[in-house]
């Protein structure tokens, strides 16, 4: 033991001599918490180096006790090494849901003031996540996160890196209460890592709020940014409702643009009512390079799912109109995640984004989808990780059958669509393939022999 009261390497050629940089590096690659409690048990040397990792993560859920009951936890001494903090607010009590605390408007600074002692506890923190999902109407939840006290405390962590805020839930149900899902962004500096999804209010402010804080964090890697929007929940999947003049995303980089350069992002994530339309003057151009320079984007996830565009919703649903060729110059794209492969993208693939290796498609897709023909022709030649979803559906007595051609022999083949997957349609199979997800239901889709 040294004069600092830390145990040193003995020197006595066991695994226990190697530097404890070593071992940190080790304890870096180790997941499971179960790992690290034995190895904090075998001496004292684990125990200092692997007890941090231990506590790096420290997740509450609000609902579960009222304030009271939470002050008078009291804190574990372990936040000192918490280097992640992840609040989550699910679903409160009520008449439905028998676990979990009641809840009121009134609760909300006593909410705040246990996350605030929980942050002044962590001199080391480095990512901050707030997930609300609660479905109250009213969202007067929204509002533990307006607290001027917590908000002053979040923003004067020191090591502060990673910020993730999830305001909400999905579907907008109240526009005129939802103007409580935002908070004040200036203050918070030097992140390279902002994330603010289901965030609604009022346009121009919330454009000035987020363009303030982009400026303000000019060495951002990664970015993402959603909108509370409405959508037609009688459809499955649901469908997004893209009324009005859907220019939110242009108008903040506009906004952004006047007085700073673009940001080297790595990933850029494009939520709901982040529309990558065309720009409302034609002599705008490319919009979104006065928010991002392409060149550096590795990963990119656009929601492009469908949506209405009238109010009219008897109208079947459009595909999004995504431009597409704003992302021409993305030369060092890895990772894309979308929600329907369309026509569109499928061509920009076929072109500009040969450099995809990873592919990532969310929607469900039915075996008898017309969208499902754009794999057919998909050309992504470094193309190294799938994952689609396809719905089971009954078999079509009278369908047209699946027109594709043999690997081997070129010819071509007839096969009813019921009997085939993704992985059938795509030019030569995917041979490169390293990574496949795969969604199975058990009780349909799995066969013993």
């Amino acid at each position: 033991m040294d004069d600092s009261g830390q145990v040193v390497p003995s020197a006595d050629g066991g695994v226990s001599s190697l530097p404890p940089e070593i071992w940190r590096v080790v304890a870096e690659q180790i997941l499971g918490q179960n790992t690290l409690r034995a190895l904090v048990q075998v001496c004292r040397l684990f125990r200092d180096i692997f007890r941090p990792f231990l506590h790096r993560k420290f997740s509450i859920d609000l609902g579960r006790h009222e304030p009271t009951a939470w002050e008078q936890k009291t804190l574990p001494v372990c936040l000192r090494y918490a280097k992640d903090f992840e609040v989550i607010i699910n679903e409160f009590r009520d008449s439905e849901r028998q676990s979990g605390a009641y809840y009121n408007i009134d609760l909300n600074d006593g909410y705040a003031a246990f996350v605030t002692r929980a942050l002044k506890a962590m001199p080391n923190l480095h990512s901050l996540r707030w997930l609300n999902s609660s479905l109250g109407e009213d969202y007067d939840s929204c509002l533990i996160l307006s607290n001027a006290e917590l908000l002053a405390t979040a923003k004067s962590c020191p090591n502060l890196q990673h910020l993730f805020i999830q305001f909400t839930n999905v579907f907008l149900d109240d526009p005129v209460n939802a103007l409580k899902c935002n908070t004040s962004l200036k203050g918070f500096k030097t992140l390279a890592s902002l994330e603010l999804f289901q965030f609604y209010g009022k346009e121009p402010e919330l454009i000035d709020n987020m363009a303030n804080i982009l400026r303000d964090c000019p060495g951002l890697k990664r970015l993402g940014l959603g909108l509370a929007r409405e959508f037609d929940c009688d459809q499955i999947p649901e469908i997004l409702v893209a009324t009005g003049d859907c220019d939110f995303l242009e108008k903040l980089c506009l906004k952004y643009g006047t007085s700073s350069s673009p940001l080297a992002l790595e990933t850029l994530r494009l939520g709901h009512g982040m529309f990558v339309y065309k720009p409302k003057s034609p002599s705008t151009g490319n919009y979104l390079s006065k928010l991002v320079k392409f060149w550096d984007i590795k990963t990119l996830h656009i929601y492009n799912g469908l949506v209405h565009e009238t109010d009219d919703w008897d109208f079947e649903p459009v595909p999004m109109q995504v431009q597409w060729n704003f992302f021409t110059e993305c030369a060092s794209l890895c990772q894309l995640s979308v929600t329907r492969l369309d026509k569109k993208l499928r061509r920009w693939l076929n072109t500009s984004g040969k450099s995809v290796q990873e592919l990532l498609i969310t929607e469900h897709y039915s075996m008898y989808d017309n969208a499902l023909g754009n794999f057919d022709i998909l050309e992504l030649p470094q193309l190294s990780m799938l994952f689609t979803r396809e719905m089971t559906i009954s078999e079509h007595p009278n369908t047209r059958g699946w027109r594709g051609i043999n690997s081997d022999t070129r010819e071509q083949i007839y096969v009813d669509k019921y009997r085939i997957t993704t992985l059938d349609r795509i030019p030569d199979n995917i041979a490169n393939l390293t990574r496949l997800g795969l969604c199975i239901e058990l009780e349909n889709q799995w066969v013993s022999s």
